[in-house]
């Protein structure tokens, strides 16, 4: 054995043979691993080339690149659609061949080449990375916004955006810089002389902006400043790209103050895209609430009319709007336009007991003389009769307070009034106060005897479901009863079965009504059947089969 000058193995002479068995093994295992890496790319080669689908996937991606380096410019286009809709093929092979084309001497292969790159940026995953490659793309890009033609602007716009977009989406995290200076040459596109690029524009840097990327790489407040600015544009097409964009995100916060601005615009089009965007808002509607009410009476155009309405019903319910809208409500059912009435009528009700401040005003609304003209408008069903809507809001406020009696008069009356279509809303509205408004049973009685339940009259639903909420377990019970027991002759099955729903909530009081049932249950309609059984064990409390 050999040692070194200061007494220590020298394993390069000798050594244990422990130490050169440790040495032997390491060795052994770089063979191995350089062994199974050898493997599995000769694998992975041997899989790719085997594929049938891959071979043709990629002889495909060569015969187009080969077109696009042809001298023909229709032939350089069909070669960059023909990469198109491959969509991702290999993007290192691919985008290469793009980049250069959008230098060609045609406008039409640089619109396509354009085009294709935002296609192909996002693959099949939706996204893209790839380091250089997609660098170079943006950077040819950039380029391309100096072009004379403005369509190749266009293009180039909305590939960068796309870029950007997916850059900032994918998990790379190296692609910091490309998609910062595609943000900022977006901004400088928003001073373009085409206004199609300045639409492309405002709807890319909208995205670059998404709260759907975490570190975004222009901020929001930017890019909401960029597009208020935009509202002033000259362009229609550029306003309403402006409009959609500041809409696009709502971002959890309250609607921009500036698209109060908007619903200035002299393009109907624009002034309809603002009412729509207030619904993806959750919050902060209040100060909204004046100023659609006077669109939906006083806006030249219907179109925009009916979008306030429509917004108004579906949008501004709690949370969206506080008890602060109130009074403005209030106020609002003094207006001389019906529409404002019916529209504040029903934003009320969504408020129940703690609008009650509104309840002598809604009285009065319900008291109004029934008008046909102003019976029903913009053909939805957000815009009923203004006194229609106020029963409905009297139902949802009303009971349970100090007031529960008074409404509960004023509605049996307007169900007196009027033609059939309000009786309905007057039942519905019945029903909310339960067993209070007992008194109610001899005028709802009197709408079935009126109208017996078939297909006739179209509140039936309305009138038997108030009968069953107020008169069970009440004196006024055996009167219901007697009146919903010809529903079950009905020659229309549907109202057979509400009338069997029906009697079945009355439970041991709806006796009477058992032989009846008890036929029902051999009747041909299965439905009709099952609702007999059912009918017929909340009466007599046995197991339905």
């Amino acid at each position: 054995m050999s040692t070194n000058s200061d007494g220590s193995l020298n394993p390069a002479i000798g050594g244990p043979k422990g130490v050169r068995r440790g040495l032997t093994g390491v060795r052994a295992l770089m063979v191995l691993v350089a062994c199974c890496g050898a493997i599995l790319w000769a694998w992975r080669h041997l899989a790719e080339n085997s594929d049938p689908g891959l071979l043709e996937a990629r002889s495909f991606q060569e015969r187009s690149i080969g077109m696009i380096r042809s001298g023909k410019p229709a032939e350089r286009v069909t070669g960059i659609q023909q990469l198109e809709r491959l969509h991702a093929g290999v993007a290192s092979v691919s985008v290469p061949p793009l980049v250069t084309a959008l230098e060609d001497s045609n406008a039409e292969v640089r619109i396509a080449a354009a085009g294709a790159l935002s296609w192909i940026c996002f693959g099949e995953s939706g996204s893209c990375s790839g380091g250089e490659v997609w660098q170079a793309a943006a950077a040819a890009l950039i380029r391309c916004l100096k072009d004379r033609d403005p369509a190749v602007r266009v293009a180039a716009t909305k590939a960068l955006a796309s870029i950007g977009t997916s850059l900032a989406n994918s998990d790379s995290g190296g692609e910091t810089e490309t998609i910062r200076a595609s943000a900022a040459a977006l901004i400088q596109c928003l001073n373009d002389p085409a206004p199609g690029v300045r639409s492309a524009a405002a709807i890319g840097l909208v995205d670059l902006a998404s709260p759907g990327i975490a570190a975004p790489p222009i901020d929001r407040a930017t890019v909401m400043d960029a597009l208020v600015e935009l509202l002033g544009d000259r362009d229609a097409g550029v306003r309403l790209s402006a409009i959609k964009s500041m809409i696009s995100h709502p971002w959890g916060s309250v609607p921009p103050s500036a698209l109060a601005e908007a619903l200035e615009d002299e393009s109907a089009e624009n002034r309809a895209a603002v009412v729509s965007g207030l619904s993806k808002f959750r919050i902060g509607l209040d100060p909204w609430v004046p100023i659609l009410l006077r669109l939906a009476a006083h806006d030249p155009d219907s179109n925009v009319r009916v979008e306030c309405l429509r917004t108004l019903s579906f949008t501004f319910k709690p949370p969206a709007v506080t008890l602060a809208v109130v009074p403005v409500l209030i106020a609002s059912l003094r207006s001389t336009d019906a529409t404002v009435r019916s529209q504040a009528a029903s934003i009320l009700s969504a408020f129940s007991t703690d609008a009650v401040a509104a309840v002598p005003d809604l009285l009065r609304v319900l008291n109004e003389p029934h008008d046909a003209k102003v019976a029903l408008f913009g053909g939805g069903p957000w815009a009923a009769e203004p006194a229609c809507e106020a029963a409905r809001a009297l139902g949802r406020i009303a009971p349970g307070t100090a007031e529960a009696k008074e409404v509960v008069a004023g509605l049996i009356a307007f169900t007196r009034s009027g033609p059939p279509s309000r009786h309905g809303w007057a039942a519905y509205a019945l029903s909310d106060f339960g067993t209070a408004a007992e008194e109610a049973v001899p005028a709802l009685v009197k709408l079935v005897n009126d109208h017996p339940l078939d297909d006739r009259f179209d509140h039936e639903a309305s009138v038997v479901l108030a009968l069953t909420k107020i008169a069970p377990g009440t004196p006024s019970a055996g009167q219901a009863v007697a009146a919903l027991l010809p529903g079950l002759q009905s020659k229309v099955w549907v109202s057979q079965i509400r009338a069997l729903d029906a009697l079945g909530r009355f439970g041991p009081s709806a006796a009477e009504a058992v032989p009846r049932i008890r036929a029902l249950k051999d009747d041909p309609r299965a439905e009709v059947r099952r609702a007999a059984a059912r009918a017929l064990s909340d009466i007599e409390n046995e197991q339905a089969p």
